[in-house]
């Protein structure tokens, strides 16, 4: 429906913000290898720390299922970040 976008699975991520909204034994269990640089804040807390991302920048979200990432993908948008993929 358009509420959020995507990127390829394989797209360069050096460019984005990475925000993983996992918990963190999900993020040990399995880390983003790609993505060390992401910011780690799990989606029961994104709307309390939104000051530790970056609104300017092109941000890609990224979680276990694709639900959480949808969910912290509309509160980042709905708090002026503008572009935001999953």
């Amino acid at each position: 429906d358009g509420f959020v976008r995507f990127l390829d699975p394989d797209a360069d991520l050096s460019q984005y913000q990475v925000i993983d909204v996992r918990n963190p034994p999900e993020i040990e269990k399995a880390p983003l290898a790609e993505a060390a640089h992401a910011l780690k804040i799990p989606l029961d807390e994104l709307r309390d720390r939104l000051d530790e991302a970056d609104a300017n920048k092109p941000t890609v979200v990224s979680c276990a299922s694709g639900l959480r990432s949808y969910v912290a993908s509309r509160i980042l948008m709905q708090n002026g970040f503008r572009e935001v993929y999953d």
